[in-house]
């Protein structure tokens, strides 16, 4: 349930997480559960609140511990201070492992569109010294074991998310040099967790080059991953169902929504 969200941390101003945890109980324990932190979208302008709870309730329903953060946005988003808040959340996560009957060692995160790019920076710099650092965490206290990245903003090139590039570098016109720097596609090392990754090859807002990129730089690096195109449907389709799209009955498509238990399925194969 919807424990009510908390600051992240005094050196994240009016940044929050929500934690929704099943109830521990002492009459029946469950095994310890896998979690997922939940990043949801806005273009570093907001967090949308349809890539938040229902998404939260819908990895809850099968099973998860999960934790919306709402990170820092608008002249705030500049890089790395999202970052570090991702960091710091992944850490209080796992802090929280043994009151929440969490598993530490099956700890998720999920991006949506700015969102996604978020996640994905996430997958590919955790281990970088100046971000666990600054962030305040040890190193691998951090670290995705699974990411899931929907309909991300990827890279900075000709395919890029103007806005979401220009809050990430904090200007107007941003140089290649920071462009190319904060492309995820670019970061992708050794060192990044297996990934998901889903799209529509009709969206008009993040083009659907974003997940080829990525997916094309983790099978160069030889990342275990797992790619979804769907042919229709337009950006920030969240569920696929009108509830998450302010009851926009064309935003239903149950091609789509199958993206969820896809997701689960392939997740229970990492820990198996």
């Amino acid at each position: 349930m919807d424990q009510g969200s908390f600051a992240l941390h005094e050196r994240f101003p009016g940044t929050t997480l929500t934690p929704y945890v099943h109830h521990v109980s002492q009459v029946c324990p469950h095994a310890p559960r896998p979690a997922m932190l939940v990043l949801p979208g806005g273009g570093y302008e907001f967090c949308y609140d349809g890539e938040a709870e229902p998404i939260a309730l819908s990895y809850m329903n099968a099973g998860f511990n999960a934790y919306v953060l709402r990170y820092a946005c608008k002249e705030d988003a500049k890089f790395p201070r999202p970052l570090l808040e991702a960091s710091y959340a992944m850490k209080l996560i796992r802090d929280r492992a043994a009151a929440d009957n969490t598993d530490p060692d099956r700890v998720y995160v999920i991006g949506f569109s700015a969102g996604g790019h978020l996640a994905g920076a996430l997958a590919t710099c955790w281990q970088r010294e100046e971000i666990y650092t600054a962030a305040g965490v040890a190193y691998g206290e951090n670290k995705p074991n699974g990411v899931i990245l929907s309909y991300p903003v990827v890279s900075g090139g000709a395919h890029r998310h103007g806005g979401t590039f220009r809050r990430v570098c904090g200007k107007e016109t941003p140089s290649e040099e920071e462009l190319q720097r904060y492309s995820n596609d670019r970061n992708v090392s050794e060192h990044c967790p297996p990934v998901f990754l889903w799209h529509t090859a009709a969206d008009n807002a993040v083009a659907v080059e974003n997940s080829l990129l990525m997916a094309g730089a983790l099978a160069e690096h030889k990342i275990p991953f797992s790619l979804h195109i769907f042919p229709t449907g337009g950006h920030g389709l969240c569920l696929a169902t009108a509830e998450t799209s302010h009851g926009d009955k064309s935003a239903e498509r149950a091609d789509v929504a199958e993206w969820m238990h896809l997701s689960i399925t392939w997740l229970q194969g990492l820990s198996q």
